[in-house]
């Protein structure tokens, strides 16, 4: 097999105009209108609403290409497009070749007989998605539900995000989003490969099964017609196919590059026992080996086609165990029950065209940094890149995976359902041997969204679509993976779907309805696959759309980066219940991402008190990154800048997590080990007073079992607290260290931040060498932001710091400036 890409300099045009602009392909219209200087950024300041006419328009797409000598006189020519977006007719020479209408799926077209040894031309009309949606809207009345915030995207194969969500505007892209090129074949081709694990004891079973296509010329001699007599020849060891000898081999090499097995026939199936195996591990609970296999096809000893997938040894099942409070709902990996700790994932950017391998792993490496071991690639995007899939198989960084079905009931029958179900069988072959993938789930919210009133029909397309055929579809192409038919969901069926006690759950309660975050404490979800709170993004990045004078959260500019109904009234609402009036926008920024990374904190450290007897079992917030510059749930805003939360995250997500839980004058330590052995050491609390210094204090030699959660000590203050003036003045710290480490520290106020006495901090930098500082300070400094005026990540940042403690602080490279510091008492207005 041969591979001309096609990608590289194209033309293109709206078809209202004459004049062709050079466009980069992979590319969208978005994105070639802006590197042809025709266009505004969208992102800055209100362009957006300027260029959300540009996708009512229809464009077309052209290159001329000669035939690579390679792929002359090749029995097949095969186009393929890997991602269309999304309505499309191809031509090749003034023939159509394909008509395309799902960019979730890779297209392909014979066209061996189409093009030429001399000059050939190729041209992709791309159909404008929002006449199309709109016309589908007239033609299904009774699925455009009064009031719906997402209704184009429900009759249409493009990623419901682009025509807008509470966190992106609407700006429905189009155009060829990946590669397109020519294969050429000579016999046949590897059309597909699975491998099956079966797991004994110290010992994997693989087996290996080829599916392979035969061109027309050859197929009669290799095929056969069905007879039973044909299908035992079928099973010989080699064939002579029109004067050719075929054989496939497959082979197994081990994470060393050594080859372990190796076997050959003509029907492309080998079964291999892996004696010892090592076994892959997600992050945190153990090393990420990866073993090779290799599918090859000969004719006349000559390799005519390859195919190598990299697989884990593993077990990863999806517990659902009944108990005294309902269902369990945890993953289990190896046979150990893991805590998932992440983050739901959204699109890297609004215009496809700027996705990058380079940017993905950059994401997925503060995940990790943040000790991630799970992420939940949301339903209303697109499916992630091979080579994204691959990182997390080498990371150990599980995937939540959801089919690319968000907050909608499609048609499903006639040509949509079968469009939908090829996307699901590519989607899930593609998947099913990444040891990354940790379950396949039919739809973000779809359930939730099925409402009383709702045409009955469509109640029984989607128990049709997400609790029958998907499930089938998923169990007969990857077995081994686990179906889940929609987040949230409890019993399925829409039977009381937010119900905390089955299934995962999505806890909008704090923020959509407005509950302090202290409601967190009260409750027990299973699995909580999403929750959060939004912030503004880093000041550096408000400065890209913005000018000074929008730099106030009323400003129509402002307001129009803000796609949350009342959004910015909500962050200003929780700011006022924990702080006191930020004394200007910097501070105002500063406190909204405060207030975030506090409130999930809270909610975090109680599910994490909360995991013995498997109660509660996993908690992915919503969400970890931005596609653009907006206020939203994000804990790394769209330039990769970590906010609060990020670094809030790394410290809730340390495998051994000390935590307080504090009520009136009593404060609980606990400390939540999710490591595979025992972890032992000194449980430290200090009680200060503002004033007087350190009023008491205590070292408690303690030791947690594995994968436990456990109280270490209940403190009773109520001697010292005795007035409203004393809960104003006394704060306590506490910290966990192990074999001479500092594992986690933290304090404890006994009243909202905004009623606490405060005392301005002198905090004093050392520069210990090129990339480490330690800090102290003489008064206590709660949520210490320490910036170097480069985007750089520390090893912390937006902690507290008190009396007598030394901060040691270490960054990924050098830095000429010193640390400029700020804190909560910092942002405080006062007369």
């Amino acid at each position: 097999m041969n591979t001309q890409l096609l990608n590289g300099t194209w033309e293109f045009k709206s078809m209202d105009s004459n004049d062709w602009i050079p466009a980069k392909i992979p590319g969208t219209v978005y994105q070639n209108l802006l590197d042809a200087g025709l266009i505004e950024d969208p992102f800055y300041r209100e362009n957006e609403i300027d260029a959300m006419e540009i996708p009512k328009k229809d464009y077309d797409y052209r290159r001329s290409f000669q035939l690579d000598p390679k792929l002359q006189g090749m029995e097949r020519l095969i186009l393929f497009c890997d991602g269309i977006d999304t309505l499309a007719d191809i031509e090749i020479n003034g023939t159509q070749v394909l008509h395309c209408d799902n960019m979730h799926r890779r297209w392909e077209a014979d066209i061996t007989k189409l093009v030429t040894g001399g000059e050939n031309e190729i041209i992709v009309h791309v159909t404008s998605p929002c006449t199309y949606a709109e016309m589908m809207k007239k033609r299904h009345p009774d699925m455009d539900l009064e009031g719906h915030l997402f209704q184009a995207h429900m009759q249409i194969r493009k990623a419901a995000y682009m025509f807008g969500w509470d966190w992106v505007p609407a700006l429905p892209d189009m155009g060829i989003w990946k590669s397109i090129g020519i294969q050429g074949f000579q016999t046949g081709r590897i059309r597909n490969f699975k491998v099956d694990q079966k797991h004994g004891f110290e010992r994997v079973t693989l087996t290996c099964t080829m599916e392979n296509e035969f061109f027309e010329e050859n197929r009669a001699s290799i095929q056969g017609n069905g007879t039973d007599d044909e299908a035992a020849g079928l099973a010989a060891d080699a064939k002579k196919t029109a004067g050719k000898e075929i054989r496939c081999r497959i082979s197994v090499e081990d994470p060393d590059g050594t080859i372990l097995c190796t076997e050959e026939n003509a029907e492309g199936k080998a079964e291999f026992i892996i004696e010892n195996p090592k076994l892959w591990w997600c992050r945190g609970y153990g090393e990420q080996p990866l073993y090779q296999v290799t599918c090859e096809i000969y004719s006349d000893g000559q390799c005519i086609d390859r195919k190598v997938k990299r697989i884990g040894l593993r077990t990863l099942e999806l517990c659902q165990d009944q108990d005294r409070w309902g269902t369990s709902f945890y993953f289990r990996i190896n046979g150990v029950e893991v805590f998932a700790k992440g983050a739901d994932y959204i699109p890297e950017d609004s215009l496809l065209g700027r996705y990058s391998a380079e940017r993905s792993k950059k994401l997925l490496d503060s995940c990790l940094k943040a000790n991630f071991n799970m992420i939940r690639i949301w339903g209303g995007g697109v499916y992630p890149a091979d080579e994204f899939l691959d990182y997390c198989d080498e990371k150990g960084l599980m995937i939540w995976q959801d089919f690319m079905f968000a907050n909608l009931v499609t048609i499903w029958h006639g040509e949509e359902k079968e469009n939908m179900t090829a996307e699901i069988v590519e989607q899930t072959r593609r998947f099913r041997e990444h040891p990354c993938i940790a379950l396949l789930c039919g739809n973000n919210e779809t359930e939730l969204m099925i409402w009383d009133d709702m045409n009955p029909k469509y109640k029984e397309m989607y128990i049709q679509q997400y609790e029958k055929d998907m499930k089938e579809l998923v169990h007969r192409e990857a077995p081994d993976i686990f179906y889940w038919p929609s987040s949230p969901s409890s019993k399925g069926s829409m039977w009381d779907v937010e119900n905390e006690n089955y299934g995962d759950s999505h806890d909008w309660r704090v923020w959509h309805g407005e509950l302090p975050f202290t409601h967190y404490r009260s409750t027990y979800p299973r699995f909580n696959s999403e929750f959060g709170l939004q912030s503004f993004p880093c000041m550096k990045t408000i400065e890209t759309f913005t000018l000074p004078e929008d730099r106030n959260i009323f400003s129509y500019v402002m307001e129009n980066h803000q796609k949350s109904k009342n959004g910015n009234r909500v962050i200003n609402s929780y700011i006022s219940q924990y702080f006191k009036f930020p004394k200007d926008f910097r501070a105002l920024v500063y406190l909204s991402q405060m207030i975030q990374m506090e409130g999930i904190r809270y909610g975090v450290e109680h599910w994490r008190r909360n995991r013995n007897d498997r109660r509660c079992m996993g908690t992915l917030f919503w969400q970890v990154n931005d596609c653009w510059q907006v206020a939203s749930w994000a804990s790394i805003d769209c330039f990769g800048r970590w906010k609060g939360l990020q670094y809030g995250a790394k410290r809730f997500y340390e495998p051994v997590l000390v935590s307080a839980m504090e009520e009136g004058t009593t404060v609980e330590l606990h400390i939540s080990n999710e490591m595979l052995t025992s972890t032992e050491g000194i449980l430290r609390y200090q009680l200060f007073h503002v004033e007087k210094g350190l009023i008491q204090e205590k070292e408690i030699p303690c030791k947690v079992r594995r994968l436990h959660s456990e109280r270490i000590v209940r403190l009773e203050f109520e001697e010292i607290l005795k007035t409203r003036q004393d809960m104003r003045e006394y704060y306590l710290a506490y910290s966990y260290t192990s074999e001479g480490n500092i594992v986690g520290e933290g304090t404890v106020l006994f009243v909202p931040a905004k009623h606490f006495e405060f005392r301005k901090p002198a905090i004093r930098c050392e520069k210990v060498d090129d990339c480490t500082w330690k800090l102290t300070t003489d008064e206590f400094a709660k949520f210490v932001e320490v910036d170097f005026g480069e985007d750089i990540l520390l090893s912390d940042n937006y902690f507290d710091l008190v009396p007598g403690q030394e901060k040691y602080l270490t960054m990924e490279r050098a830095v000429d400036a010193a640390p400029q510091c700020y804190c909560l008492y910092d942002s405080i207005l006062r007369a």
